[in-house]
């Protein structure tokens, strides 16, 4: 109730002064780069259409050894009498060092003769292999319940038990997808953001190959961009309620003391770089929008 009232009080004297520009305003605000990747630098393959890429194949084991663990450790979780730990700490060492020797070939490979696109094509190409190997791993698993369940064997228990599974497969595939991705691709990021970065900084000239918010966007992850779970963890769909923090009259008074004032309070705490506006022109009302409340590298349609 209360920003409602400011926010009604705040228009009439927009009436009286002068129309403030986003450019004079005492806050900065926050301006979105552009994410390109040139991709006519990739090399064609055979076809002469796609590009062929020849991945490590200790690579290629580490990641289907890291996702069957990672499924047993799940698929026990919906089975009271069926635990399993998942990979160890030595197995994520082995995949974090699998793709950093395979990265690090492709920067010397670059430095000699195929230039930064050589390099961006492998990290291209073992995000698509994770993400793919995991939607065959679920399809796989889904499938075999589905054919055990179709055979009739077994005794009546052990069918009810692979009813309840599938079952649980089904329910929690969304999630399984997206916690499966976010764990092997957090993986490689955390090897980008460390010595990698610098011999690439130190031979390439660049210290990301990928932009960095491409590789910790959380969309990649999902196995729909729109599948409400994520909507929900990293998005704020802004309330409909007056009280609500997020509600239309919330955020539209924070834009009328945005750009009104002339000079940042001499002891504020508020920060306003988070927010920015999009389709807004004065004398035209605010549309309710998707807010990210998570990194930058959240940002829809990235």
């Amino acid at each position: 109730m209360r920003g409602l009232l400011q926010n009604l009080f705040c228009r009439p004297l927009n009436l009286f002064l002068k129309p403030a520009e986003p450019a004079g305003c005492a806050y900065p605000l926050q301006q979105s780069r552009p994410m390109t990747i040139d991709l006519k630098g990739f090399k064609k393959g055979v076809d002469n259409v796609h590009s062929d890429v020849c991945l490590s194949p200790k690579f290629l084991a580490q990641v289907k050894g890291v996702t069957a663990s990672m499924l047993q450790q799940e698929m026990g979780r919906g089975s009271p009498g069926d635990k399993a730990s998942g990979p160890t700490r030595q197995a994520w060492e082995d995949f974090r060092g699998s793709y950093s020797r395979m990265v690090e070939a492709a920067i010397h490979r670059a430095k000699a003769e195929g230039g930064l696109p050589l390099v961006q094509m492998v990290q291209l190409a073992a995000i698509k292999l994770i993400l793919r190997h995991v939607q065959a791993e679920l399809d796989r698993l889904r499938q075999e319940l589905k054919g055990a369940l179709a055979s009739g064997s077994g005794s009546e228990s052990n069918r009810v038990e692979l009813n309840e599974r599938l079952a649980w497969i089904v329910r929690n595939r969304a999630r399984l997808h997206y916690k499966l991705n976010q764990q092997m691709l957090s993986q490689l990021l955390k090897v980008e953001e460390g010595t990698i970065g610098e011999l690439r900084q130190s031979l390439l000239g660049e210290r990301w190959s990928l932009p960095q918010e491409l590789m910790a966007n959380t969309l990649l992850y999902a196995e729909n961009p729109l599948d409400d779970d994520v909507m929900m963890k990293h998005y704020v769909l802004m309330g409909q309620g007056e009280d609500n923090p997020y509600s239309f009259a919330a955020v539209d008074s924070q834009f009328s003391y945005l750009f009104q004032q002339g000079k940042p309070p001499a002891k504020s705490g508020m920060t306003q770089q988070g927010m920015r506006p999009r389709n807004r022109q004065h004398g035209q009302p605010y549309r309710p929008m998707w807010m990210s409340c998570s990194t930058p590298a959240s940002t829809r349609g990235a």
